[in-house]
């Protein structure tokens, strides 16, 4: 079944190389099956295929995507982020987590760091001292500039310790983004990260679990 849209575009954005996908999962039946969107202009047309569900339950279990145009010869990379946890007294969190990443070739969107994206087996995330690994897809981003990372829950129990992130692409290299900082009502609940430089793997001493 084709669906077709109306779109009003405030401001000109030239032929797009990607586009971000998402739904809200609600309804009885949220999970959706996407083959491919076409844009449509007077001067141009740009498909970009897609080819997988859009759904917390079936396939890479996300309900938001990226989609490079067909034409642009770009690829949908792998991205492994590791998020480090303080040892400070009280440093784990209850809240959800939510993260930006930020490269040469744009970002890849809000994105939460949830079960469904963990690459562990441990029921809690984000505890004192415990590094917790989640995947996410997006179209090449090229290299790695910063992120922003963030959490939704002001209350004072929620505040969380933040040592460090990792973002690790297909290639292996890894990009380190440290803060060494609070976020909580009494700081900040967000903090936009510099990257302090490419970290090797064999130097990587981290808790992972």
């Amino acid at each position: 079944m084709v669906s077709e849209f109306g779109v009003k575009i405030e401001q000109e954005i030239g032929k797009p190389y990607k586009i971000r996908v998402r739904h809200d999962d609600s309804g009885k039946k949220p999970d959706w099956y996407l083959e491919k969107i076409t844009l449509v202009r007077d001067s141009f047309s740009v498909v970009f295929p897609c080819e997988a569900w859009i759904s917390k339950k079936k396939g890479d279990k996300v309900i938001i995507t990226e989609l490079p145009a067909e034409e642009s010869g770009l690829k949908v990379l792998e991205y492994q982020i590791d998020v480090k946890t303080g040892k400070e007294k009280d440093g784990g969190t209850d809240a959800d987590v939510w993260i930006y990443v930020y490269g040469e070739r744009g970002d890849s969107g809000k994105r939460w760091l949830s079960k469904n994206v963990y690459k562990g087996s441990r029921l809690d995330l984000f505890k004192k001292g415990k590094t917790d690994s989640f995947s996410m897809k997006a179209v090449d981003l090229g290299p790695l500039e910063k992120v922003k990372i963030g959490h939704n829950s002001d209350k004072k129990s929620d505040k969380w310790f933040l040592a460090h992130v990792t973002v690790s692409g297909p290639d292996g290299t890894k990009y380190y983004f440290p803060l060494e900082d609070w976020l909580s009502q009494d700081t900040k609940l967000k903090r936009t990260i510099p990257c302090a430089g490419i970290r090797e793997a064999a130097s990587d001493d981290e808790d992972s679990d």
